[in-house]
């Protein structure tokens, strides 16, 4: 399991190493333009919370994800210092948790609320598109590039691939498919900060797991919150 994370963590942030170098290179060569659009591009990396679980339901380790993806900045006030943006993103999250997801041997799924003690470790993957949309005001002009931003705004999200493993001792499980989960999850975002380095919170209004999943004993009500910082490039 470490190694299947490994290998993306590792892309993703040469990546974003990549961006955050060609952010500094534009900014240094840019030219001044009446006609500018900002924050098109993004990275961002965020914590993972689990929001209105039941007794008994915790969280061990570090939860984090990953957010990239492209925003059309499309200004509406003259000084362009309003905007609406609207974009396409890839999310990939993971949740360390002690909610065991199981199959038996009639494909029936099952779940499991487990005291921490009785695995070594219990995760949750999930690889997703993003549709985030903005309402964006920040003071910037066409020369200074460096401005406080708050974008307040709201993002859908589809799941399409996801993984569940378990292991304890040598007992390994691990399903790839039909994990019970919402396969659309959406909510409210902000992001506020200054220059390239911003604070971001999503909120998921909706819930993590289907309504089959949670009458097979799925935690009933329970949602996300990501916490983390985002990077916006011209």
């Amino acid at each position: 399991m470490k190694n299947t994370l490994i290998i993306p963590f590792s892309l993703l942030a040469v990546l974003s190493l990549t961006l955050v170098s060609a952010a500094y290179g534009q900014n240094a060569a840019r030219e001044v333009d009446s006609l500018f659009r900002e924050d098109q591009f993004y990275v961002g990396f965020q914590y993972n919370l689990l929001n209105n679980g039941p007794s008994g339901v915790a969280q061990y380790g570090l939860s984090g994800g990953v957010q990239l993806g492209v925003i059309r900045d499309m200004p509406i006030s003259k000084n362009r210092q309003w905007s609406l943006g609207i974009g396409l993103g890839y999310e990939l999250d993971y949740l360390n948790h002690n909610i065991q997801i199981s199959k038996d041997s009639n494909d029936q799924l099952n779940y499991r609320v487990l005291s921490l003690n009785d695995f070594d470790s219990n995760k949750l993957v999930t690889h997703s598109l993003s549709f985030p949309v903005e309402f964006r005001w920040r003071n910037a002009t066409p020369s200074e590039h460096k401005f406080f931003r708050i974008y307040p705004g709201f993002r859908l999200s589809k799941i399409f691939s996801n993984r569940a493993s378990f292991k304890l001792n040598s007992e390994v499980l691990k399903y790839t498919s039909r994990l019970g989960l919402e396969t659309w999850q959406y909510g409210p975002t902000l992001s506020l900060g200054y220059a390239q380095f911003n604070l971001s919170l999503y909120y998921g209004l909706n819930k993590m797991f289907t309504k089959e999943a949670m009458n097979n004993g799925a935690p009933k009500d329970m949602s996300k919150i990501k916490l983390g910082l985002i990077l916006y490039i011209l």
